[in-house]
């Protein structure tokens, strides 16, 4: 990301940016809990009690992801409803971007002759990334910058989400064969 933000933003913004927070962030919120999932998926191999573990955790990320989105929009509303200028113009490439990238996706997997399941997930896979992974640096950025980001993020989630309801319905009928 601050790669990104040195491409994006100007001279005098980035000097106000600094490395610790990124730093702080990405290994307290995105690397310990990748290695703790890590350690229980190799536990799980040779731990039935790891393995009871793995299989309780299947049915969370559907109810976490549900339950961080809502405190998150929650806690954000106050931003969202107070920079709707910004979501306006970002809604758009998010809906361009949820059309095209399933086309793209299927292109691929015929390119490469996938089998239809496989295709169809490749298509709805496309159109989806996961935007609250980045949420936490978010907050790591300087107030200014930071507000907007997570408006960004968070629309990009909401738009997401409903693009995949509509993904659920669609793509099966559209990717036949």
């Amino acid at each position: 990301m601050p790669i990104y933000l040195t491409i994006f933003l100007n001279h005098i913004t980035i000097p106000s940016i600094t490395l610790q927070p990124f730093l702080h962030t990405f290994i307290a919120y995105i690397l310990i809990p990748l290695i703790l999932a890590l350690i229980l998926q190799w536990t799980s191999i040779k731990s039935t009690k790891a393995q009871k573990c793995l299989h309780i955790t299947n049915w969370f990320p559907e109810i976490i992801m549900a339950l961080v989105l809502f405190v998150i929009v929650s806690s954000q509303i106050q931003k969202i409803t107070s920079h709707l200028t910004i979501i306006y113009m970002i809604i758009p490439i998010y809906i361009i971007y949820l059309l095209i990238a399933p086309l793209l996706g299927y292109l691929s997997g015929k390119l490469f002759n996938l089998e239809i399941n496989t295709n169809r997930t490749l298509a709805f896979s496309s159109g989806t990334r996961n935007a609250l992974v980045v949420l936490p640096i978010t907050f790591a950025l300087p107030n200014n910058i930071s507000n907007i980001a997570t408006i960004v993020v968070v629309t990009q989630t909401l738009v997401e989400l409903l693009g995949e309801i509509i993904y659920i319905k669609f793509i099966p009928k559209l990717i036949r064969r």
